[in-house]
């Protein structure tokens, strides 16, 4: 009887006997290195000139994100505190260096090797310079217990191992294993994503704890790390209850205190716990740090673009234009990005690097690469246009392209790229898509004196509290709640007394 050809899908064992080959294979290369912290060497897939390699690489994504904050006094108060810190951590001698981003985002992190950044959106929150400390500390604490060698050793591994995997399977289906590929590849892929998350609550928490030792070794209360934890409650419950101020990309490629961390609550259980024996009496320097970060940047900034209602203004490139009634508005680096109400098309405008192409043409084959269209010249907003239609292919698909090509201020180079869900999104969209291109317009003066920026100020809180300070904001009085998020004066407690320095907002022509 002759043997049937049909397909028997192999026993589990098999492919989970298989996956472990693949994987001891993927991790097969190693490094012996030591950590500080613990005092034992310990197995890396990622060789240290590799590691420093990859953390230069990434610090330059995350300048070109996000840019530096240029005010040089505070990123040397910064720097200061942050060497203070590190000079009593378990790695002095590290070439350690603080760095503060230009985003609205509440955010620190660093790499290995000793790179610590901080956000502006993070310092306009804090309230004294031990909180600054702390965080630091925090960071800090990640390099010398080599947590982000850990993640790429783990990265690298199950990097290894899924690209194992996949030969395994292809090996299988040349066998007659029909189908191994694919579920080997699936099985690598989530045992890999596992492998590499699951540091993070463990790391989190290591960090808060080696952080609060730093801070207190380096003279400060350690206790004020329950100030920054209390800071990171309020602006969860304070989304919860406003919402986002305009749409974020979920796919944020920094890590972000709010999301990635272990859950607030824990952790302020758990530092109560362990800062009790820390404690010191200390000055928690609030008086230097409010001096430090009077005049920050709050909220956009004017190299990336400001929005006000359904203006945007770019001061640098010296150009503005306004959204449809209804769509939001999100700067994201060199670009804005108009939204339609339901999310389902957009249009956005991007300053182009001198490199994208000299002609429109060259912009248009150089960015879109498109294998078939047509170019039509246009005006837009008083500026030279060409606006192209067609498709380019995306693997075997065929993949839509509209887009217009200006010289605008300054004989600078833009792209307006119209995007949608699917064409009958952008056929609802596209009168008002072109209309909004239409605004595309030189700054005038009226743009600048109403896209004027906003600063942390600081002010004795006067009689009627944060009411009355809130009124003589850019907010007005709906700014109440974010004098008093930024202030940690909670929406139920009470103010500081009158005449006590806080932190206030004001408008200000650069």
């Amino acid at each position: 009887m002759p043997r049937s050809t049909a397909f028997q899908p192999p026993p589990a064992w098999r492919l989970a006997a298989a996956l472990t080959v693949a994987l001891a294979l993927g991790g097969c290369a190693s490094h012996s290195v030591f950590n500080p912290v613990t005092g034992r060497s310990e197995i890396s897939a990622v060789s240290e000139s590799d590691l420093q390699a990859q953390a230069d690489e990434a610090r330059e994504a995350l300048v070109d994100e996000h840019g530096l904050y240029a005010h040089d006094k505070l990123q040397a108060y910064v720097t200061a505190i942050g060497l203070k810190v590190a000079a009593v951590s378990h790695q002095p001698g590290l070439p350690w260096r603080f760095t503060v981003l230009d985003s609205e985002i509440v955010n620190a992190f660093a790499l290995p090797g000793g790179q610590v950044f901080v956000t502006r959106g993070l310092l306009a929150h804090l309230q004294n310079e031990a909180e600054l400390a702390g965080v630091l500390g925090h960071e800090i604490a990640h390099v010398t217990a080599r947590h982000g060698a850990h993640r790429a050793s783990g990265a690298a591994v199950a990097e290894r191992g899924v690209l194992a995997a996949i030969n395994v399977g292809q090996f299988l289906e040349r066998r007659g294993v029909a189908g191994a590929e694919q579920r080997l590849r699936r099985l690598g892929l989530g045992l890999a994503q596992g492998l590499v998350a699951r540091y993070s609550r463990e790391q989190e928490l290591e960090a808060d704890r080696i952080g609060a030792e730093y801070l207190a070794r380096a003279g400060y209360d350690a206790r004020e790390l329950l100030g920054v934890l209390r800071m990171l409650q309020a602006l969860e419950r304070h989304g919860a209850e406003h919402g986002p101020a305009r749409p974020r990309d979920a796919a944020e490629p920094t890590p972000d205190w709010l999301a990635s961390h272990p859950g607030t609550e824990q952790r302020l259980r758990e530092a109560q716990r362990d800062l009790a024996p820390l404690r010191r009496d200390a000055d928690d320097g609030r008086a230097r740090y409010l001096a430090a970060i009077d005049g920050l940047v709050w909220g956009d900034s004017p190299d990336k673009g400001l929005v006000r209602e359904r203006l945007f203004v770019h001061p640098r490139a010296r150009y503005a234009l306004t959204a449809p009634p209804g769509w939001d508005i999100e700067v994201d680096g060199s670009a804005v990005a108009l939204h339609t109400p339901e999310g389902d098309a957009t249009l956005t405008v991007r300053l182009l690097p001198r490199p994208a192409g000299r002609t429109h043409a060259q912009v248009i084959q150089n960015l879109l690469q498109p294998t078939e269209g047509r170019s039509v010249a246009r005006r837009v907003g008083g500026f030279a246009g060409t606006h192209f239609v067609g498709s380019r292919l995306r693997g075997e698909q065929r993949v839509p392209l509209r887009a217009t090509v200006v010289t605008g201020p300054g004989q600078r180079l833009f792209l307006v790229d119209y995007t949608a869900r699917d064409a009958a999104a952008l056929q609802r969209a596209l009168a008002t898509m072109q209309a909004a291109e239409q605004s595309f317009r030189a700054m005038t003066e009226a743009d600048r004196r109403a896209a004027r920026v906003w600063r942390l100020a600081v002010a004795p809180l006067p009689e009627g509290g944060f009411a009355e300070l809130a009124r003589a904001t850019p907010l007005g009085s709906e700014g109440e709640a974010t004098l008093r998020l930024i202030n940690a004066a909670g929406p139920a407690g009470a103010p500081p007394a009158p005449g006590t320095p806080v932190k206030t907002l004001r408008e200000s022509v650069r």
